[in-house]
């Protein structure tokens, strides 16, 4: 009698929880933003990425998006194709490929707004004011160093790990180690230091974690249907494919960013709220 009563009071929390993560979906429109997220960093950010890659390629002699899709697990013909999508042209000077960073910088600033915006409504804190923009900007920045940081880290744990029967999950490893981070200083410096790091933590982790499991899934099944793709439609299918998994992508930091909020800050959780300032 006393492990049926334990279960159905187990039951009932659990339809509870479920309940207050419904309304809080509802409430933030969870569907919506990530859609605006997700044209964002298409529309805006992936231009960066563009620009970065050229004077990357010009300074250095290395090809960035062939380390990104190594990040994301992509291999054989699909790898190929999504590197050749992104090849820049030789023929730009250093100038124009500095001015095409400076504007791309500028335009992926769209992205970083939504972001900063869809974490204030998480945590139900107002709108940053407009003098705090600069953080914007200064976000957008750290975009390169974390990709490059996290490539770094995979390759580290390669060399440590050669074994093939782990080798597909070194990189998701180190994209998830990279991202708990990227996230967590994220949230902080987006919400201008309003959350406490320890409150952050949870969605940070959860978020790590869902990109890490994300690209273990691309490797399984992003390079065949992006060959597919690009052999029935030609090189413009694998945009097609990418924009997936951006949407896929902006769905696991606003999810986890948001049920870290509410493991935080709703009461009815039985857990600490935000906290003091730290």
């Amino acid at each position: 009698m006393i492990e049926l009563h334990s279960d159905q009071a187990v039951v009932r929390r659990v339809r509870r929880d479920l309940r207050l993560f419904a309304r809080e979906y509802a409430r933030s429109d969870l569907g919506t933003r990530t859609l605006a997220l997700t044209a964002q960093f298409a529309l805006s950010a992936a231009p960066v990425l563009v620009a970065a890659a050229a004077l990357v390629h010009r300074f250095r002699h290395a090809d960035l998006m062939s380390l990104l899709t190594e990040l994301f697990g992509l291999h054989g013909s699909a790898r190929a194709d999504v590197t050749q999508l992104f090849l820049t042209s030789a023929t730009a000077d250093t100038g124009s490929q500095f001015l095409g960073l400076l504007v791309g910088i500028a335009f992926a600033t769209g992205a970083s707004a939504t972001l900063q915006r869809c974490l204030e409504i998480f945590w139900h804190l107002p709108k940053a004011p407009f003098k705090q923009a600069w953080r914007q900007v200064l976000w957008v920045l750290a975009l390169i160093p974390f990709f490059t940081l996290s490539i770094r880290l995979a390759t580290l744990l390669q060399k440590v790990h050669p074994t093939p029967a782990i080798t597909g999950l070194i990189a998701p490893l180190g994209l998830g180690i990279g991202s708990v981070i990227f996230i967590w200083w994220t949230q902080r410096f987006l919400l201008l230091g309003r959350v406490s790091w320890r409150a952050l933590a949870p969605g940070s982790l959860l978020t790590g974690v869902g990109l890490m499991l994300l690209s273990m899934v691309t490797q399984v099944v992003a390079s065949s249907q992006i060959a597919e793709d690009v052999n029935d439609y030609g090189l413009v299918a694998a945009s097609f494919a990418l924009l997936v998994e951006v949407w896929c992508m902006s769905g696991v930091i606003l999810g986890g960013t948001l049920i870290g909020a509410m493991l935080r800050r709703t009461p009815g959780l039985g857990l600490p709220n935000v906290g003091s300032r730290r």
